[in-house]
């Protein structure tokens, strides 16, 4: 069988011999059309556009957002202060019985809630610059 493929194989011709003056190509038939150009401006282009529409909204959402978690953290120590109060009424009425004035009962609240103020406040400050 080896010599059998051997003896095809090696009848075969390989590729046909030809000269370039043989090769035609009709000329009338080949026909290239040119590119055209538009040339727009960045605010034409739809892509663009979405992409601006999409940071303006993200811009609204940016100045809201603070604001809504300055109201939630608002209401969270007004919550504590209140309860605080709450549990230090028992304390307020022996302090009143002992003659303290109003004055003085309410800058040791004021004294704790300022306290608790500053220490947050520098931490946060803290911990935002590492």
């Amino acid at each position: 069988m080896i010599n059998t493929f051997n003896y095809i194989n090696s009848n075969i011709k390989r590729g046909i011999p030809i000269t370039p003056g043989q090769i035609e190509v009709p000329k009338n038939k080949i026909k290239i059309d040119y590119p055209s150009y538009t040339i727009s401006s960045r605010e034409e282009s739809q892509g663009y556009s979405s992409y601006r529409a999409d940071s303006e909204r993200v811009e609204v959402l940016a100045n809201v957002f603070p604001v809504f978690l300055f109201a939630v953290a608002a209401l969270v120590s007004l919550t504590t202060m209140m309860r605080f109060v709450e549990e230090e009424r028992t304390n307020i009425g022996t302090f009143k019985a002992l003659g303290y004035g109003n004055g003085s009962i309410a800058i040791k609240f004021l004294l704790y809630s300022t306290s608790a103020a500053i220490l947050g406040a520098s931490l946060g400050y803290t911990f935002c610059l590492i």
